[in-house]
């Protein structure tokens, strides 16, 4: 069974990919600005941080973030009008996510691929593994049992889109 979703069923992810340098680019002027994730059940050793942009699940925009990566939230709000959550998510070198399911709803996930190590990483949704890459995106659903994990030595850094399809 195939979790993951065709690239060309969600145009905006071919923007978020056209522009995933800029994004980049702004998501080093706030990478000292991380928060650790909220769910401490998931963020083992707080190896998880975030960077949140619009809240959810209404996609409200955290405005002192907004001003801080104006270009990364504008292409949100021109090409995603159905976006719930926004954030930038750093995981840590070494660590790993536990198995959890993502917040009821009905919406999807995608992630951009920011800054990936190369080496063992990836997330396995249910029974499918997906690695991530650098100015690549893919999408699954969120509330399916999920996992990650960073065996490398540098930090992996995704931009995640949770919308309404």
């Amino acid at each position: 069974m195939t979790l993951s979703y065709n690239i060309t069923k969600y145009p905006f992810q071919l923007e978020l990919e056209k522009y995933w340098k800029s994004i980049r680019e702004e998501y080093n002027s706030i990478s000292e600005d991380m928060s650790p994730w909220h769910e401490d059940e998931v963020n083992v050793k707080d190896s998880w941080d975030t960077y949140t942009i619009y809240n959810w699940p209404h996609g409200i925009p955290i405005y002192s973030s907004v001003k801080k990566v104006p270009f990364t939230s504008n292409l949100i709000k021109q090409h995603i009008p159905t976006h719930k959550g926004v954030s930038f998510s750093r995981l840590k070198a070494g660590c790993n996510i536990p198995p959890h399911k993502g917040l009821k709803g009905n919406f999807l996930r995608c992630h951009l691929g920011i800054d990936i190590p190369d080496g063992d990483i990836g997330i396995k949704v249910e029974d499918e593994i997906l690695r991530w890459e650098n100015g690549k995106s893919f999408v699954f659903n969120d509330r399916d049992v999920h996992t990650a994990w960073n065996n490398t030595k540098s930090d992996r850094v995704v931009l995640i889109v949770d919308f309404v399809p």
